[in-house]
């Protein structure tokens, strides 16, 4: 309670040269350098992280990516602050619509599944939340598809062979990783910065 981090770059500082900064540039790796440089403490020096932080970067940027014309809507459902719920609107691999509820209700979070439904026409079956704890309220109550965290996985062809997962959400997390370090999802809906912190961490 009593300590608060203020963020500095290098450029607060008006004593340091051009010269000093491009030793700081030849002389740091790729991740030291962001992060002492450019002070960008999230990027991950582990071989084995999932995804590439450039790449969960570029969700924001990839508007390379075309909508299908197929929309779906995912729903992360949360609960009285205990975690953020969230609503996303889909066209193929490109969010067009985000809400963020910080302190919310079932009910709100219903309200809101319901609008977003009847706004871009989507059926009940392109629908999905967290059927897990709060969520299965939500699932009964809107007659969308419930996600089971620890249901079993889907069997998919990975180059010939079937990837032995887990559960349902570790593949999934597998999948989305590939989606994200190959730069084919697409941020264009209108986001807080705080939002895209949230996300990007």
């Amino acid at each position: 309670e009593e300590k608060q981090f203020v963020f500095a770059d290098i450029d607060d500082n008006k004593m340091v040269s051009d010269d000093y900064k491009r030793n700081l540039k030849n002389s740091l790796t790729g991740n030291l350098y962001k992060r002492l440089v450019l002070g960008k403490w999230e990027f991950d020096d582990n071989p084995d992280a999932l995804c590439d932080y450039g790449a969960i970067e570029s969700i924001f940027k990839n508007n390379h990516i075309q909508k299908t014309g197929k929309k779906y809507l995912t729903c992360d459902v949360a609960r009285f602050g205990s975690d953020k719920a969230r609503i996303i609107v889909w066209d193929g691999w490109v969010i067009i619509e985000h809400h963020s509820f910080d302190i919310s209700a079932t009910t709100e979070i219903q309200s809101c599944i319901n609008t977003m439904r009847n706004k871009h026409s989507i059926p009940k079956h392109h629908c999905i939340a967290d059927a897990d704890g709060v969520g299965g309220g939500v699932v009964d109550n809107t007659g969308i598809i419930g996600f089971i965290n620890n249901g079993r996985p889907t069997k998919m062809p990975k180059g010939g062979l079937f990837e032995n997962y887990r559960n349902l959400q570790v593949q999934c997390i597998y999948e989305l990783a590939e989606i994200v370090n190959t730069f084919q999802i697409y941020f264009e809906a209108d986001v807080s910065e705080k939002d895209k912190e949230d996300i990007i961490q």
